[in-house]
């Protein structure tokens, strides 16, 4: 039976990404407490918040006219981070076209085989087994800076079983 608390399913993902990237898992890799400092060659996994799904109508079982019967949904909230160094200080005026596609091939590399990876985790409950909701949502390219790029990749889940009564 998988455990339904926050922390057991965020280890699951690291785990995840950490196989899934195989040999090319960058070498700094853990579960972070809250929002990780950007590092080069890193792969992280924090729960930037909780919350409760959005409601509407055209959302079913999550509209507010049916909270009594189906209760609250609580989505938390896991965002991945992969990062790598750029091949080229960001203090040089010209760039290197070589080494900058270099980088992009392993950057590219990273969140396609992450998000195609994690998407059929999900879909299979490979991943996140027993829980409700879950969302893979669009993956963002990480702004350069201090000489790293990368990707963020979003997840929502609702993780069942817990009542604090």
């Amino acid at each position: 039976m998988a455990s339904t608390d926050l922390y057991t399913q965020a280890a699951a993902l690291l785990v995840a990404c950490q196989t899934l990237l195989a040999v090319d898992t960058p070498s700094l890799s853990y579960l972070a407490p809250g929002t990780p400092a950007i590092d080069c060659e890193m792969l992280t996994v924090h729960a930037p918040g909780v919350g409760e799904a959005p409601t509407g109508p055209a959302v079913g079982a999550l509209d507010a006219g049916h909270r009594g019967k189906f209760g609250q949904v609580t989505l938390s909230s896991l965002l991945v981070t992969v990062t790598r160094c750029d091949a080229q200080p960001a203090f040089e005026d010209t760039p290197d076209p070589v080494a900058k596609a270099q980088v992009a091939e392993r950057v590219l590399k990273d969140v396609w085989i992450l998000w195609n990876g994690l998407y059929r985790l999900i879909e299979t409950d490979g991943l996140f087994f027993g829980c409700g909701e879950k969302y893979l949502d669009p993956a963002q390219a990480i702004q350069p800076q201090g000489g790293m790029v990368g990707w963020t990749i979003p997840i929502r889940l609702s993780i069942p079983g817990y009542n604090p009564i």
